[in-house]
């Protein structure tokens, strides 16, 4: 509610990569701001470096924070019983889910034809989209910020390619991921 909504969304980014170290250590610093009609502005850093430790062998990490913005979904969305009254309904006040993720990685291409990488990564997930039911009553149910997660985990992938036309990429990943009550959250808003 309401049944139809224009708004605006308006970003800009910036990026640069320069060498720390000529044709050896590179650094990747970069920004988005974008500002929409549910949370306002956004801050989106990002910085990444790259060592190249051999011709053939590269290790690299970042840090960065990127944000999901809110929706209609979250804002407008009014959930009627079949007597009327509100089962779900929206928040106004719903904020931007905000990710920090730390990443780092090895690169290592031991022949022409073959490739090896490994990283790990470590992310924090702040105001997690939740359903939250008042003290006194059950319903509504009030769309909500008051999650936290917390995932971490190891990806490895093999890139053979024998000839320009053929490639063959295998890879795995072990993902640990937790979701919890931000406890800091509840607090404030009690």
């Amino acid at each position: 509610d309401p049944t139809a909504r224009t708004y605006e969304v308006a970003n800009l980014f910036a990026q640069d990569e320069f060498a720390v170290v000529p044709n050896r250590v590179f650094a990747t610093i970069g920004a988005k701001w974008e500002h929409n009609a549910f949370s306002g502005g956004e801050f989106q850093p990002n910085v990444r470096a790259r060592v190249h430790l051999s011709r053939t062998q590269m290790a690299w990490g970042a840090i960065s924070r990127a944000v999901r913005r809110p929706t209609r979904f979250e804002d407008d969305i009014v959930i009627p019983a079949p007597d009327g009254s509100i089962l779900i309904q929206g928040n106004e006040n719903f904020a931007a889910e905000s990710l920090v993720a730390l990443e780092g990685g090895y690169r290592v291409q031991p022949f022409r034809i073959l490739s090896l990488d490994i990283a790990v990564f470590h992310h924090t997930i702040d105001d997690l989209r939740s359903q939250e039911a008042t003290p006194v009553v059950v319903f509504p149910l009030t769309i909500g910020n008051s999650l936290i997660g917390h995932a971490h985990g190891i990806e490895a992938a093999i890139n053979v390619q024998p000839v320009p036309a053929w490639r063959t990429h295998v890879s795995y990943t072990w993902l640990d991921t937790t979701i919890g009550l931000n406890r800091s959250h509840v607090e404030r808003s009690a």
